[in-house]
């Protein structure tokens, strides 16, 4: 019966009843933290892009700055994540694009680059976010459906109408 009044007690958490207080609130640290990570993942990524810039295109580097926001995604949420987007464009305007160390652009082909490089870094921020709620959902499912489990093989387990009774007033 134990097992039972926890179920009851987690269904009304879950429906919103009194004392409620079960959410999809994300896995994510404070904001600070990952604002920090955002401007970590950048930094990283730039120091990487720096000692491969004279041995790769600067396709291959947009990618690595890309490969940072996935990250920082995946770990920090879509809020850091278009941060270090953002960040990641700056960044490599500033430092692989003529005239170098300025944000000026001699070349007007990579507006676009800056452009399809931002989009696509908000694309991935925006499903990654929408991946990790999914997911924090399926795992509150799954844990409702073991608890229901639960709750079925106890009610089958109940041999005397008294107990019966007990839990059908829990459950009210």
């Amino acid at each position: 019966l134990r097992v039972l009044a926890a179920h009851v007690e987690r269904v009304g958490h879950l429906r919103g009843e009194a004392g409620a207080g079960v959410a999809l609130v994300g896995r994510f640290p404070p904001q600070a933290v990952s604002d920090a990570a955002a401007l970590a993942a950048v930094a990283i990524a730039t120091v990487l892009c720096w000692l491969l810039f004279p041995l790769v295109s600067t396709v291959t580097l947009c990618m690595i700055y890309l490969s940072g926001v996935v990250a920082v995604a995946a770990w920090h949420g879509s809020g850091p994540s278009i941060l270090a987007s953002c960040l990641g464009v700056l960044a490599f305007n500033f430092f692989f694009i003529r005239p170098y160390f300025t944000f000026a652009v001699s070349d007007t082909q990579y507006l676009f680059t800056f452009i399809v490089m931002l989009l696509t870094g908000l694309l991935i921020s925006t499903l990654t976010g929408r991946l990790t709620f999914q997911a924090a959902l399926a795992r509150r499912r799954e844990r409702e459906a073991a608890e229901l489990s639960e709750l079925s093989r106890a009610l089958v387990e109940i041999d005397e109408l008294p107990h019966l009774v007990r839990v059908r007033d829990q459950l009210e």
